[in-house]
């Protein structure tokens, strides 16, 4: 998908020899100190592989350039100019100044994973339309109807757990959370049990769980290393020349076929109602949702864009904040037992049910607390298309860029 190109002062589109102009003026801001026009901090510069010249780490260097100037801050990534924002009006401005901004880089780094689905779609109005009609899809009744197969789930995870335990084995919690979280991803949204869960570390995971983990990693290269990004558009007869390339296809279309064979299945009990007939209805699948409403077609390109962002991007934000979470619980005892102390007063031995969400207010705190500190995605990156003026904020003034 094209991008639109980004705007002049004039209102036209930037051309060849403004852009050169404005690599020069990069390369003097961040290797001569000269200070930008619009007169914001300069942090050092990135390197493509994601670490500064200092050596930090990307997230590392841009918490030092927040503690250091404050909470707008302008580096160089390669030819590209970066500007980080830490500030949440100015974040509410960009995040909702339609035509001004748009995804950019995610969109050019992704556009063959997640296509225009709720992640990349540029859109305005095409985003709105699909958050809409997903979001209905996560009404009360359908989940009170999974926690029974979330309960499973994580038992699954337990005994992979319990096992390690008894061998005095070091676990990796993300892997597990990982899977965890992939497999309640493929029975509330397709209704096919990956059962990732209860695989050991050491054995082979199945197809379609290695077919996941190879697509995420492959927009980790492209952001490391843009001749990635370039590979992503060679034809298929080169694919043998570049091994890794052929490899994230191959994985691609693997989750393509169970996404295909998923909606086919769903296509064969077809059942259309408008949403607020489905919402009545108890248990199910997200894509049983989606398939049977009103207006919806099977054959979209957005539908499928839309579960493959959920099978691939959903499962593992929430792996992160889990993984998180059980950091923090693990430096911090006192929370640990306060949490501990409430699930065994709410629920005792028993299995956790749909209602006993609302009564572990102490741990629903940890959780938000988590996403605070470690927000998943922690960054958005959006692309200006034309000059704006950031409001104040917690700087010290406008800032222009």
């Amino acid at each position: 998908e094209k991008l639109a190109p980004p705007l002049g002062a004039d209102g036209s589109p930037i051309g060849l020899p403004e852009m050169l102009q404005g690599i020069r003026a990069k390369v003097e801001e961040s290797h001569f100190g000269k200070p930008n026009d619009e007169g914001i901090p300069q942090s050092p510069s990135f390197a493509m592989g994601g670490s500064t010249g200092t050596g930090r780490d990307f997230f590392g260097a841009l918490r030092e350039g927040f503690d250091k100037f404050g909470p707008v801050t302008k580096s160089s990534l390669g030819p590209a100019s970066l500007v980080t924002v830490s500030d949440p009006m100015m974040a509410k401005h960009i995040l909702s100044g339609r035509g001004k901004y748009d995804k950019g880089p995610l969109a050019v780094i992704s556009w063959d994973i997640f296509g225009r689905g709720l992640i990349t779609a540029d859109d305005r109005d095409i985003w709105k339309q699909r958050k809409q009609v997903v979001s209905q899809g996560f009404h009360s009744k359908w989940l009170r109807g999974l926690a029974a197969q979330f309960a499973r789930c994580v038992e699954s995870s337990f005994r992979v757990l319990d096992e390690r335990a008894r061998m005095k084995e070091v676990v990796d919690m993300e892997s597990i959370y990982l899977n965890l979280a992939l497999d309640i991803v493929g029975v509330s949204v397709f209704g096919v049990d990956f059962a990732s869960a209860e695989q050991p570390p050491e054995k082979p995971q199945s197809p379609v769980v290695r077919a996941v983990y190879r697509v995420l990693k492959e927009t980790g290269r492209r952001i490391e290393n843009p001749v990635d990004l370039l590979l992503a558009r060679i034809p298929d007869v080169l694919t043998p020349a570049f091994p890794q390339v052929r490899i994230f296809r191959n994985s691609l279309d693997e989750l393509d076929d169970v996404i295909d064979k998923a909606i086919r299945e769903a296509e064969q009990n077809r059942t259309q109602a408008d949403a607020a007939e489905l919402q009545e209805r108890e248990g199910g699948t997200l894509l049983r949702f989606l398939v049977d409403m009103k207006g919806q077609s099977v054959e979209s390109a957005q539908l499928k864009d839309d579960l493959r962002t959920l099978l691939i991007a959903g499962h593992e934000t929430v792996a992160s904040i889990l993984t998180w979470a059980t950091y923090e619980l693990a430096r911090n005892p006192d929370v640990l037992e306060r949490v501990r102390s409430e699930l065994k007063a709410v629920l005792g031995d028993r299995t956790p049910g749909y209602d006993d969400v609302r009564e572990l207010k102490y741990l629903r705190h940890v959780i938000a607390e988590t996403l605070r500190m470690y927000p998943a995605p922690p960054t958005f990156f959006r692309r200006a298309l034309a000059d704006d003026i950031l409001p104040q904020g917690g700087a010290e003034a406008e800032v222009p860029i």
